[in-house]
């Protein structure tokens, strides 16, 4: 049995891995973005920080921050 894919069908705009993950969701509700690639710099500010403030805050509270 043999499929044939058509290009149309190859090229479909509506699969996305990020669109409705939880992330987005979350994000959507705090009215960071809008839907799909809208506000893309807020994004990866919040992701960013997400990720690297609290690592900054241990590192002081460490008392590791001035290479001590």
């Amino acid at each position: 049995m043999q499929t044939i894919t058509t290009p149309e069908a190859l090229h479909s705009e509506d699969f996305s891995l990020i669109v409705d993950g939880p992330l987005y969701q979350l994000l959507l509700r705090s009215q960071l973005i809008q839907p799909f690639l809208r506000h893309l710099s807020w994004r990866v500010m919040f992701i960013i920080s997400l990720a690297w403030v609290p690592l900054f805050a241990f590192t002081i509270i460490g008392g590791r921050f001035a290479g001590v």
